[in-house]
């Protein structure tokens, strides 16, 4: 029985991805153990490393809807280049990769399918053991998800989708693996997920406009909002602050030092990379390396974590901003 070891983004398009890999692999008939992991960009090394097996001969190695963080892409090169010689070793994505990226993982054994017009579930949709049939079902699913992912929203079920994934996240991964693997695309828990999420999210919008500050940097400014826990979603409440404050971009920032870029028309992508992230132009992230201090301090003395939260974030955007600056001047 062959391992087959997947590696999926956390948020609902990894999700789906995952969901449709696996709902293939049934249909392939192939006999396989499965085990799905989630990671994000700036952790896809350690999940490798830590739960990789010894022995993968014959398996299938498959990374669905994660960019090449610079900050880990030694590691992670390292780690496939040791695997692609034993095992098929796949990667699809829709992020923005430079030339040097895509040819070092080429380089490295690994089939890579990038492409920029569709999302993760699409990229995988299209390409995984011959992909999905044209007439199949599960394109509902992955239509839907790529019209929430790519922020067009112009499939009906795309609100629902993202609302129903929101409301209990954690728990919400493993219920839609399980239940989109098996072609199935709606049930009665996920009505339920979007009845609950609605109402919180309602309150989720007026706190965060009560706790957002707006910043300037030279000519662009920026809603910034460190988010207390619950909906809505860091997407749609960073979306929501940019209209409501009319500004050019949000940052919307989580406790653990994660932030959110949007943006109405400024490409925020070289932001996000310079903060040891990535993503689109209109839609990127990052993991902040935090200080010391502030991690001491989110159990401690929440008030003082999120005020100074704020203030590094600030900082580090400024930083990166002058440096973005900087090149478009020498250029």
């Amino acid at each position: 029985m062959a391992r087959v070891m997947v590696y999926a983004h956390g948020d609902l398009d990894g999700v789906a991805s995952a969901s449709v890999y696996l709902y293939l692999l049934r249909k392939s008939q192939e006999d396989s153990d499965v085990s799905v992991n989630f990671a994000e960009p700036s952790t896809l090394g350690k999940s490798l490393r830590s739960t990789l097996p010894s022995e993968i001969s014959g398996g299938r190695i498959a990374i669905m809807d994660i960019g090449l963080n610079r900050r880990v892409k030694g590691e992670v090169l390292e780690i496939l280049r040791r695997v692609a010689g034993k095992a098929k070793v796949e990667w699809f994505d829709h992020h923005l990769w430079g030339e040097e990226e895509i040819s070092e993982i080429k380089g490295a054994g690994v089939e890579l399918y990038l492409e920029k017009d569709t999302c993760g579930a699409g990229v995988v949709a299209r390409h995984a053991f011959g992909g999905l049939s044209q007439d199949d079902g599960l394109w509902l699913l992955v239509n839907a998800v790529c019209s929430s992912d790519l922020w067009k929203w112009e499939e009906p079920m795309a609100p629902l989708y993202y609302r129903a994934f929101g409301k209990r996240e954690s728990k919400m991964k493993r219920e839609m693996l399980q239940l989109f693997s098996e072609g199935v695309i709606w049930s009665d828990r996920l009505t339920e997920a979007v009845e609950e999420y609605i109402d919180l999210e309602l309150k989720g919008y007026d706190s965060g406009l009560r706790r957002s500050k707006v910043y300037r940097f030279g000519d662009l400014t920026a809603s910034v909002l460190v988010k207390p826990e619950g909906p809505p979603n860091s997407s749609l409440l960073a979306h929501f602050l940019m209209s409501r404050l009319s500004t050019d971009i949000t940052a919307v920032i989580k406790a653990d030092g994660s932030i959110s870029l949007r943006s109405r028309g400024y490409n925020v992508n070289p932001l996000a990379r310079c903060l040891g992230g990535g993503g689109h132009p209109l839609a990127s992230g990052a993991l902040l390396k935090l200080p010391f201090y502030l991690k001491i301090l989110r159990p401690l003395l929440p008030p003082v974590h999120r005020m100074l939260l704020e203030r590094f974030a600030v900082s580090e955007m400024a930083k990166c901003l002058d440096k973005e600056a900087s090149k478009a001047a020498v250029h």
